[in-house]
Order: C-alpha cells, then structure tokens, then sequence
C-alpha cells in the first residue's frame, strides 16, 4: 500500500462552493474531504457494503481542519489520505487537500470509533478490516510523521 495509493482522483472547485469573500466556502471542505477519502474506506474493508451488511461503520468523534492557501472556483484538487494511529475501535487518520500543482490547501485530522450501529456502542474492528490498518500502520513507521499532526486551535505568542 503506498502513499500514492492513497491519492483520490481530481476534483473541480465549483461556483456553488464560492462565497462571498470570492473563495471556496469553509462550509465546503468537509463535504470535499469526505468525498475525495471515500475510497479509503473501502480500502480498509469499511465500504458502504460492509455498514449494509455487518451493521457497524466509523463514525468520526473528533476533527481538527486548517485552511492553508485559498481554493478558487475551477481549481483542481485532490487529496491524500495519510495514517496517523489506532487501536481496537478508533482509527486517527489525516487528509491533505492538494491543488493539482502540488501546493497544499488544506489539512485534516479525524479521530473515528468503529459502532455498532444497532446497539449505538462501540465496537472493535473485525479481524479483516483490523490487519489491513495494521498494514498501513506498518507503512507509515517508514515514513516521516507530517509536522501538523496533533496541533491545537490557540494564538502563539512569542517572548519578548
């Protein structure tokens, strides 16, 4: 599984996504996010097949955006889908938004927990889905963390 892997296809900023400050929408990121990742789901074992059969899915408990650089309607985008961490039920992983220049617009950091979505309670992954993360926990060891990962919203202030 290389990184590269994890790169989605490109997407096209559209006019409804604008606001009125003439840039995409912070509204819009989640949305785009989401879109551009879904493949990694069903790269992982966790497809809109497996919720209908198995009744369980990720559900995301916490979530962490930075805006970087401006989007644009007509801009061409994608994104990269980076592991972070895990365990039994919880699965941290991050997005990068990437205009199809290379120049990086945005980042996000997603703290999900595996459900049963019957009982509304966690759950640990299954074996199959459990391994493949495991997989791509392995990989990530061999590659350099990103210096965004785990930061807080606050004002940094320098001493004087």
């Amino acid at each position: 599984m290389s990184e590269t892997r994890f790169r989605s296809a490109i997407h096209t900023v559209t006019r409804e996504w604008i606001d009125f400050n003439g840039h995409m929408s912070m509204a819009y990121y989640p949305l785009l996010f989401e879109t551009l990742g879904s493949n990694i789901l069903d790269e992982i074992g966790l497809s809109t097949e497996y919720v209908r059969s198995e009744n369980r899915s990720l559900f995301t408990i916490e979530s962490h955006m930075r805006f970087l650089r401006e989007l644009h309607e007509g801009d061409r985008v994608y994104s990269v889908f980076r592991y972070v961490d895990h365990d039994h039920s919880k699965f941290v992983y991050a997005q990068e938004l990437h205009h199809e220049d290379g120049w990086l617009s945005a980042t996000l950091e997603v703290l999900a927990i595996h459900v049963d979505i019957l009982a509304r309670k966690s759950a640990p992954f299954q074996k199959g889905t459990l391994a493949l993360i495991e997989a791509l926990a392995s990989e990530a060891r061999a590659r350099p963390k990103p210096v965004y990962l785990g930061r807080a919203v606050g004002i940094s202030r320098s001493r004087a």
